[in-house]
């Protein structure tokens, strides 16, 4: 005599993807974190830049009630230069572009 086992309902495997879902999610964010340096700390970049001549100094200036943290590096007799970074860096992903 065969038994015929009945079929799991339809439900059974969105279940499943629901699950997995933030799970990967998960994977793909800790991977992402270790291949990102957050930013450092003011204190290691005065540390960085102990034998420089050039210093950064830095500052804050408020827009729109934003508070912004930002550093200047130079004279002001040289061209002005910007350096625009992504929400997950910081600043000093340009530090070699500032030494001497």
């Amino acid at each position: 005599m065969t038994t015929i086992l009945p079929s799991p309902p339809r439900f059974w495997w969105k279940g499943k993807k629901m699950l997995l879902l933030p799970l990967l999610l998960w994977a793909l964010l800790a991977l992402l974190s270790r291949c990102v340096r957050l930013r450092m700390s003011d204190r290691k970049i005065e540390q960085y830049f102990a034998g420089s001549a050039v210093k950064p100094v830095f500052q804050y200036t408020t827009d729109n009630g934003l508070r912004l943290h930002y550093a200047s590096i130079g004279a002001d007799s040289l061209p002005l230069v910007v350096f625009v970074h992504g929400s997950l860096g910081s600043w000093d992903a340009f530090i070699l572009l500032t030494l001497g």
